[in-house]
């Protein structure tokens, strides 16, 4: 017989896969993600009693809602939530201690550390952010997010060509067919 805070555990943890399975076959739906986030906010946040993780869990939440609005092709509902989310992160420095702080305790989450370059970029920092950025492609080569920063921070800081272009290949590698990105690397050629 399991117990009712058991019972709750297994079925939040199984819809979070639900939705994880939705993300997965429907990136642009935002559906999925809205659910993904409710859990979130709803569950974990609530029975997390710990600064720090729950710092941490309104990084990965927000994080996750960035890459929905990209993926949902800025959907009003997502950025919706994302204009929420934001303001539960604080401001670009609170934001960033927060997400710098959560990647010292997880270094391969990629949703985390491109949100923490997200508000680098935005803070004019262009040497720590590419910085970040290497560091991440080196966890995660596959990701076509870090690959693109990498190449938009090169641009940023004066590098030659060939390694700018070749970041944006590798990007392309991994999102074959996304016309924004091949739009930017011709506009960059």
């Amino acid at each position: 017989e399991m117990s009712d805070a058991t019972r709750r555990r297994f079925l939040l943890k199984e819809a979070g896969k639900i939705f994880e399975d939705g993300i997965q076959k429907s990136p642009s739906d935002p559906y999925s993600y809205i659910g993904k986030l409710h859990i979130i906010r709803y569950h974990e946040l609530e029975l997390e009693r710990d600064s720090a993780k729950r710092s941490m869990l309104n990084a990965s939440a927000l994080s996750m809602l960035e890459e929905a609005f990209e993926a949902t092709h800025e959907s009003p509902m997502i950025a919706g939530a994302l204009a929420d989310q934001r303001k539960n992160l604080g401001d670009g420095s609170h934001a960033i201690i927060t997400l710098t702080t959560a990647l010292e305790t997880k270094p391969d989450d990629t949703r985390l550390r491109d949100l923490l370059i997200q508000y680098l970029t935005t803070e004019g920092q262009y040497s720590l952010a590419l910085k970040i950025a290497l560091a991440g492609v080196k966890y995660d080569p596959n990701s076509w997010r870090l690959q693109r920063h990498v190449a938009r921070l090169m641009q940023r800081n004066s590098y030659q060509l060939a390694p700018i272009r070749g970041a944006y290949e590798a990007a392309l590698r991994h999102k074959k067919g996304d016309v924004g990105l091949l739009v930017e690397f011709g506009a960059f050629l």
